[in-house]
């Protein structure tokens, strides 16, 4: 029977390391650094006919290679993270001042001050246990307290950096109602620019619109600094700000705030859904500022990628559909209270400045205003109370928050007390939630505005007097989940509006799944001309696959009396590709419309053309990032965040590599974007292996770090290009190789033995590398004259014959 490549290597190390007979006692664990007591029978190895420059280099035990390694390191049984270690010809890490400082160890022995090449761990660190772990990539380290540098969670991540982004989304419609009406052309642009520098973060945040019919619109959003206080855990912010107080939050603010840390991790946003029986722009709206300005296609949709500014006041949702129509409405704060978190955090929130423009088209000042507020924390209660004054205004507020995990509850409690112009008001909400028998779930929400409450945005009293919302869910296993959504919303003189929601889903075999909704919305006025008017719509989703990695979904939509129905089909054609075809019919024009959509290495892209009725229109997107780092320039197809950086692949291009935002690729140069790094949290950062050439090598495909807050990293997964050779290997005479010959690089680094037929599996790195054979007798000859063979299709390496002469 012939045996694989490798074979003998492989008994002849089971031999060397066979344990003592059964019954014997077990053996010492693996040595640590300076433990001398393992021995290695090179005897042994020299009677089964290997050479002597294998039974030295099983003599010396396994190690890592000679070099700078990534390492798993450990200190006291904790987890350190990926840490790059130097290490010696024999294998033994340096402990360096760097590589000491990125620990949190402080050098105690004779090493703390030598200005070795490679100080010695044992003179380093005297009383520390090193134990090398080289099959696994890890090193442990166990030392006493007293050598511990103390440390906060966020000074073990890495901070600093130089880069600079810049981010973008854009789209354009071109709508044509047909004959010679003239064509309506809506274009949108939203950017980021951004630098990163030494903790600190400079953005400008800005948007333009441009639509027939009216004058474009230049937006500044926002533009400020920002670092982090990380021994307080507080940021600060200098500029065109959003207030971040839990109380009065999402105020527009020319000046400076500080805040917690975990503030900038705690947002919630109310998924906004519905169906677009047409190509159809959204725009979402708080207090008249824009939030998301987005495109949709045919079919449903839910929007969840915004920001609410303010959980205290309702969210206005506008639609534009193809050929003109429009309409809106509106969600109540009650429901945006339910699908907030409501989370306090300890620390002081304080800001002062003045108000400006909340549309951001110019930067007149406003009054002045200064805030302040205090959360605390106690157990299972989380709290905070502040304060709010402005020119003629002040206000007072607090609120509180219970979580109770033994009742799977969560109790939320907020009161804000306003005065302004000789009139006080009143703000009070509060909201509940428990989940019942893991099956059940239900939630309550009131808000009660007092006539004389304004905060300091309003200019005229607010119609909305109070709110109630209730959320009750059901998962009844096969049956499918039940939601049901009430809301009510009282407005002074104009009487109440009842919104109900009632919705049911179930998912069958093979990935099937049916999605029924019905909706109904009741307006109350006092007016005897206007009495009551009601709205009822019903909604039907059906999706099953079609194989492929193609699905199809069929509609039904029937809202007061008029019924739409409709039917789409998606397929991936490709891990970044795919297209969707969809046509509706019934009450109005019948529709049908038709995307591709991909996300190449440098952006996410989108393109079709609608057709409703007699008109036609003309859609596109793009959005992504730009990183600019010491590296070169890289593209990413998702939005740039906090904490970036870049990672180079060598060369190679077109490398798939997975971060904790989504997967990215390198660009031609060989330089991949990594858009989102979570601040003070392990990021993985893998390199997918089937993305890689044959003829690439891989030295570091995976590495976990700790960015901080505005950091800027940039790796390198060592890639490199070699030749992979299996070599058919005959000696001058023309005999075969003997087997378990050891072949070594330039003469003295042991690659592989060779195999019964005369073979080795070797690496070429670089082209100066002179290959050898070591005979079972100790006697050498050089490897050269490689002959290629003709390639095969899907090798993994280049067959060639050799002399070894």
């Amino acid at each position: 029977m012939r045996r694989r490549p490798g074979t003998l290597l492989l008994a002849a190390a089971c031999l060397a390391l066979a344990g003592p007979p059964a019954g014997a006692q077990p053996g010492p664990p693996p040595p640590a650094v300076g433990d001398e007591s393992w021995t290695f029978d090179t005897q042994l190895l020299g009677e089964r006919g290997l050479p002597p420059s294998l039974a030295r280099y099983f003599a010396a035990g396994g190690r890592f290679a000679a070099g700078w390694q990534a390492v798993q390191l450990s200190i006291n049984g904790e987890s350190r993270g990926v840490h790059r270690l130097l290490f010696d010809a024999g294998g033994q890490p340096c402990f360096l001042p760097a590589f000491l400082a990125e620990a949190g160890l402080l050098a105690a022995g004779d090493g703390a001050a030598a200005p070795d090449a490679c100080p010695d761990p044992r003179r380093v660190l005297p009383r520390a246990l090193v134990s090398l772990r080289p099959q696994a990539g890890a090193v442990e380290i166990g030392v006493p307290q007293e050598l511990l540098r103390p440390v906060a969670p966020q000074s073990r991540s890495i901070s600093g950096g130089l880069g600079a982004l810049f981010n973008y989304r854009a789209y354009a419609l071109d709508f044509g109602a047909g004959g010679d009406a003239p064509r309506l052309r809506n274009r949108y642009v939203d950017t980021t620019a951004g630098l990163n520098a030494g903790g600190w973060l400079l953005r400008s945040q800005q948007d333009w619109d441009g639509s027939s019919g009216s004058a474009s619109r230049l937006r500044w959003r926002g533009a400020y600094a920002q670092t982090t206080l990380e021994a307080r855990q507080q940021v600060l912010q200098a500029g065109l700000l959003s207030l971040q107080d839990p109380l009065f939050g999402g105020l527009p603010l020319l000046g400076v705030q500080g805040f917690p840390e975990r503030t900038l991790i705690a947002g919630n946003s109310y998924a906004v859904t519905g169906l677009a029986n047409a190509l159809t722009r959204v725009r979402l709206l708080q207090h008249g500022v824009p939030l998301l300005d987005t495109v949709v296609p045919p079919g449903p949709y839910a929007l969840s990628n915004y920001v609410l500014t303010d959980r205290n006041s309702e969210l206005e949702v506008q639609l534009q559909e193809e050929g003109g129509a429009s309409q809106a409405y509106v969600v109540p704060s009650a429901t945006l209270l339910l699908a907030a978190g409501n989370a306090q955090f300890e620390g002081w929130n304080l800001a002062a400045g003045t108000l400006r423009d909340p549309g951001g088209e110019r930067l007149a000042a406003g009054p002045a205003l200064a805030s302040g507020s205090r959360g605390w924390t106690h157990g299972p209660l989380a709290g905070v109370a502040g304060l709010l004054a402005s020119a003629g205004y002040a206000a007072a507020g607090t609120a509180v928050n219970a979580r109770l995990e033994s009742l799977q509850s969560q109790l939320w409690g907020q009161l804000l007390v306003s005065q302004h112009g000789g009139q006080q008001g009143l703000l009070g909400s509060t909201t509940a939630s428990r989940a019942v028998g893991g099956a059940w779930s239900l939630g309550v929400s009131a808000s009660l505005r007092s006539p004389g409450y304004r905060s300091v945005q309003d200019t005229e009293d607010v119609a909305q007097r109070s709110q109630l919302g209730l959320a009750l869910g059901w998962h009844a296993g096969a049956a499918g989940a039940v939601s049901l959504g009430l809301a009510r919303v009282n407005q002074a003189g104009s009487g109440a509006a009842d919104t109900v929601n009632l919705a049911w889903s179930k998912s069958f075999a093979a990935g099937a799944s049916l999605n029924v909704g019905l909706a109904r919305r009741d307006t109350h006025t006092p007016s005897a001309v206007s009495g009551a008017a009601s709205s009822n719509s019903l909604f039907v989703n059906l999706s099953w696959p079609l194989g492929g990695n193609a699905t199809s979904r069929s509609t039904l939509q029937q809202q007061d009396g008029l019924a739409r129905r409709g039917i789409s089909v998606e397929q991936r054609v490709h891990p970044q590709f795919g297209w969707r075809a969809s046509m509706d019919e019934g009450s109005g024009p019948s529709g049908r419309d038709l995307t591709v959509y991909g996300t190449p290495w440098f952006s996410t892209l989108s393109a079709g053309i609608s057709q409703s009725g007699p008109s036609q229109s003309l859609h596109g997107e793009a959005s992504g990032g730009v990183v600019l780092t010491g590296d070169g320039l890289a593209f990413s197809p998702y939005p740039v965040q906090d904490s970036f950086g870049t990672v180079r692949t060598g060369d190679v291009a077109l490398v798939r590599i997975d971060t904790p935002q989504g997967p990215v690729w390198s660009g031609p140069h060989g330089l991949a974007a990594l858009p989102a790094l979570p601040a003070y949290l392990d990021s993985r950062i893998e390199l997918a292996g089937k993305s890689v050439p044959l003829d690439v090598e891989v030295q570091d495909g995976l590495q976990v770090v700790q960015a901080g807050r505005g950091a800027v990293l940039r790796l390198n997964m060592g890639l490199q290009r070699v030749h992979r050779w299996m070599l058919a290997i005959r000696l001058a005479d023309g005999s075969r190789l003997p087997a378990g010959s050891a072949i070594l690089r330039n003469g003295s680094e042991l690659v592989t033995v060779s195999d019964d037929d005369g073979r080795a599996l070797v690496i070429q790195r670089d082209e100066q590398d002179r290959w050898s054979a070591e005979l079972a007798d100790g006697q050498r000859c050089a490897i050269g004259l490689f002959e290629p063979e003709p390639a095969r299709p899907d090798d993994f390496f280049i067959r060639a014959s050799a002399r070894c002469l």
